[in-house]
């Protein structure tokens, strides 16, 4: 057993206790659950067995993805990304992972999934414009949100 979690003979990741660890598999079906004009909630399917969960959004200064946040437990399936631009497109992807002793271990990302967030109109009395905030475009893996 090393220092990076392998022991001789075996091509997977272990624990201290020599339990085999297989990488997670993607997170299928990352879409929205809800969205404001400054925040977006994502969800996305269970992957088994994984300790948490970290979510990536495009950064287009960097021109990569950066980490915005991890959640924690298989079964926690959403995460709010806050502080968001109205009018501004965003994409984001999602992995699993394992906890070691010797670190973490990632999983495959999910499929990208993007968005671009609208401001929410009001009617003159200051209600929600329903129509506004139904209206969904759909084109592969674009969805507009207004």
């Amino acid at each position: 057993y090393d220092d990076n979690g392998t022991v001789a003979g075996i091509s997977y990741p272990t624990d201290l206790d020599f339990k085999y660890v297989n990488t997670p598999a993607a997170p299928t079906e990352l879409t929205f659950k809800s969205s404001t004009n400054s925040s977006i909630t994502l969800t996305w399917n269970k992957v088994p067995e994984v300790y948490g969960y970290q979510i990536v959004r495009y950064d287009e200064a960097e021109g990569k993805y950066v980490s915005i946040g991890t959640t924690k437990g298989a079964g926690t399936l959403t995460y709010t990304d806050n502080g968001l631009t109205s009018g501004k497109k965003y994409t984001y992807m999602v992995r699993g992972y394992h906890k070691l002793n010797t670190g973490t271990v990632y999983g495959a990302y999910s499929q990208e999934y993007s968005c671009t967030l609208c401001e929410h109109l009001l009617d003159d009395a200051g209600r929600f414009d329903i129509q506004c905030r139904t209206r969904l475009v759909q084109q592969e893996n674009l969805r507009l949100n207004c």
